[in-house]
């Protein structure tokens, strides 16, 4: 018996299988080439824009604190570097642009070219933070003094101030976790006008010694809060020593003073042994924490803290 043959009428797929092989390489190809390129150029935008924020903040710092030139070398990373115009403190803001050159190799043609992005940072007083010091200095003690002015400021009636606490004052704040002072014209807060450290011991106390704590700042003119303190700004400031109820806290230099509060040992004239008092003197500083508000921080003169902050 003769076996039949069976045919297939299809046709063969295989040759046009090939054809679509051979059409879509190039194409899958160029669309990868883009990718890779338009990778690299987002990566690069994103670094120059990084650099640019870091360096307006950075200028933003400078200018709170009244220095007129600073250093971009340590914000050029990732090839951004700065481009012109020299960024400047202007009043109140300032703009930084960086720029990165990033070579392509499919788009356009290939080449390379600049990329560049901008940031611009504010400084204003500093209207709110967390972590300040359990005292609080009043105004009238504050005004007339200079950065790095030895200073020992007395409770009590004393240097014109006196209501409610001279100087200073021992506030509510909690020693071992600082809570957040809302500072401005009507805030306040509670605190004692007696000799002794409100909510810290004398061991706490005495471990701000030689550090800088930032300390919210009381109007004693400005009753209307309902507080004992009616809060206005912020300082950076120094310890050196304290005195509570009776005993002597200081640090060295000087290690050892004859009267508790005898501020002829820091260079001062302030005198006035018989009170509790805090040593010390002003520090310029800033931050970018906390909320910010109108009016002046520091430059070279003027004692208040500022925030400083990114506004595009």
């Amino acid at each position: 018996m003769r076996r039949l043959s069976q045919h297939d009428d299809r046709p063969d797929d295989r040759g046009v299988a090939t054809i679509l092989v051979v059409l879509m390489v190039p194409v899958l190809f160029l669309f990868g080439a883009l990718v890779f390129d338009g990778g690299r150029g987002l990566v690069a935008r994103r670094q120059t824009q990084n650099a640019a924020d870091a360096a307006a903040l950075a200028k933003a710092s400078d200018c709170a604190r009244g220095v007129t030139t600073t250093n971009f070398a340590a914000y050029e990373t990732d090839g951004a570097v700065l481009d012109a115009p020299t960024p400047t403190c202007g009043s109140g803001t300032t703009t930084v642009t960086m720029k990165k050159q990033i070579s392509f190799v499919f788009n356009t043609g290939g080449g390379s070219r600049d990329v560049k992005r901008s940031a611009t940072a504010k400084w204003t007083a500093l209207n709110s933070s967390k972590g300040t010091f359990p005292i609080t200095i009043a105004t009238c003690a504050v005004n007339g003094l200079s950065f790095g002015q030895a200073v020992t400021f007395h409770s009590h009636n004393f240097g014109g101030c006196s209501n409610p606490s001279g100087q200073f004052g021992w506030t509510d704040i909690n020693c071992s976790a600082p809570a957040t002072v809302t500072v401005g014209v009507g805030f306040g807060i509670g605190g004692t006008t007696g000799n002794t450290p409100k909510s810290c011991t004398d061991a706490q106390m005495d471990s701000f010694v030689g550090k800088d704590i930032l300390v919210p700042v009381w109007d004693p003119t400005i009753t209307s809060c309902g507080m004992t303190y009616c809060l206005t700004t912020f300082v950076e400031f120094h310890l050196t020593g304290w005195s509570g109820n009776g005993a002597a806290h200081f640090g060295a230099p000087p290690s050892t003073l004859n009267k508790q509060c005898d501020a002829s040992a820091d260079g001062d004239l302030n005198y006035n042994e018989n009170t509790p008092c805090i040593r010390g003197y002003f520090v310029k500083f800033s931050t970018q924490l906390g909320d910010s508000d109108t009016g002046v921080c520091n430059t070279s003169t003027v004692l208040f803290v500022c925030r400083v902050y990114l506004t595009s």
